[in-house]
């Protein structure tokens, strides 16, 4: 059997506790049995915990401590990004369980290794630091001094914090952190799910929370709460939020027969693109949205996902906000506070430009991408701009 990267458990995984048999966890000397199913939701990417197999590979990959094996019942260990917790009891009573048991890891695995969940991160790291440059250098000095501190706190998780103290590098924040144990609820607030159908398909009811109530909590939290721990957190999503509210894809999803629950904003639409080396690959369709049609600034490989470097973001901004002023007005930056309207922009860019011709296979003509492009870079630009009018309000 293919060896199951720790890259692909991080995002499989629920960081739900999952409890094992203090019994069954002794037994299996190897490592303790977990299988990860994909919900019915999908996008969310919280997936549902039953029992599979983590063989020693894991246990050294994840770190996990060999005296959990000896370990009593009620100890909490992590194992990526979900724990293990260990109970009294034994499931196993009978030799049918174990036939069930058996049969369900054989399913886990092949689930994971053929269907590896999806990942939609909004704009990748380059965008959302684009958004971030031109909301910067828009900032009063009031603004720009009370980011500056509220970034400097070591907020929790206190490594992924370090490495972003500085405006533009917080902007991706809110992705990086989505593995680390206890931000899994966080997930759908990247996101708001208007359904359209393309067939006369019944339309599933928008998710809540979502990118637009989550917005709507953490304006609250930095410009009432006390506690600045909570105000740095809460910036921090602001500055992402405002970015990924301005891809189109995370503001709607197709519906249709054979996706009655909708493409995940794209996620499950597979398209061509010809890669540097001259021949097609495949794509899902939200990712080459991610990165600004191929024009934005990538960042690493996976595990690591290190971001591009800050003097990759201004010629890319400049672009953006040179074809895009700031004097247009139906930006509103009077009103910077109306997260169902910019939600609304993005819903009708996305049924209207980015779905359209683009079903599995199909490969984006140069007129999709040259419009394609152009919306990506005003969505970036308008987003930097009510981010910028956003802060200064809070702090005008």
């Amino acid at each position: 059997m293919p060896a199951i990267s720790p890259v692909g458990l991080r995002w499989a995984v629920s960081h739900d506790s999952v409890d094992l048999t203090y019994h069954e966890f002794r037994r299996n000397i190897d490592g303790a049995r977990i299988e990860t199913l994909p919900s019915l939701d999908g996008r969310k990417r919280k997936l549902q915990a039953r029992p599979c197999n983590l063989t020693s590979r894991f246990f050294k990959q994840f770190a996990l401590p060999r005296k959990a094996l000896l370990s009593k019942p009620g100890r909490n260990y992590p194992v990526g990004p979900c724990r293990l917790r260990i109970t009294e009891g034994d499931p196993m009573k009978s030799e049918n369980n174990r036939l069930v048991f058996r049969h369900l890891i054989a399913v886990g695995i092949v689930c994971l290794i053929l269907c590896p969940p999806s990942i939609s991160l909004g704009w990748g790291a380059g965008g959302h630091m684009i958004v971030a440059k031109v909301a910067f250098d828009r900032l009063n000095p009031k603004a720009k001094a009370q980011v500056a501190t509220l970034l400097a706190i070591p907020i929790p998780p206190a490594a992924e914090s370090a490495k972003s103290k500085d405006f533009v590098n917080a902007a991706h924040w809110a992705d990086d952190i989505r593995s680390a144990p206890g931000f899994d609820t966080f997930a759908p607030r990247h996101f708001i799910d208007r359904p359209f159908s393309t067939d006369g398909t019944p339309l599933p009811a928008i998710p809540s929370p979502n990118i637009v109530t989550a917005l709507r909590e953490n304006v609250k939290i930095l410009k009432t709460s006390t506690d600045q721990n909570a105000r740095a957190q809460a910036l921090r999503f602001i500055i992402h939020f405002v970015g990924d509210i301005h891809q189109p894809l995370h503001c709607a999803t197709r519906v249709d027969s054979a996706h009655p629950h909708g493409d995940q904003g794209g996620n499950k639409v597979t398209i061509k693109i010809t890669g540097k080396n001259g021949m097609l690959q495949s794509i899902d369709l939200h990712k080459y949205w991610d990165d600004g049609i191929e024009t934005f600034p990538k960042g690493g490989p996976p595990p690591q996902f290190v971001p591009p470097s800050l003097d990759r973001i201004p010629p890319v901004a400049a672009l953006a906000t040179k074809a895009n002023p700031a004097s247009n007005p139906a930006l509103k930056l009077g009103d910077p506070f109306n997260f169902l309207l910019w939600a609304g922009e993005s819903f009708s860019l996305a049924r209207d430009v980015t779905y359209h011709g683009m079903t599995n296979g199909a490969q984006p003509s140069a007129a999709y991408r040259s419009k394609a492009v152009k919306v990506a870079r005003q969505r970036v630009a308008w987003a930097g701009y009510r981010l910028a009018a956003l802060l200064n309000s809070v702090w005008h």
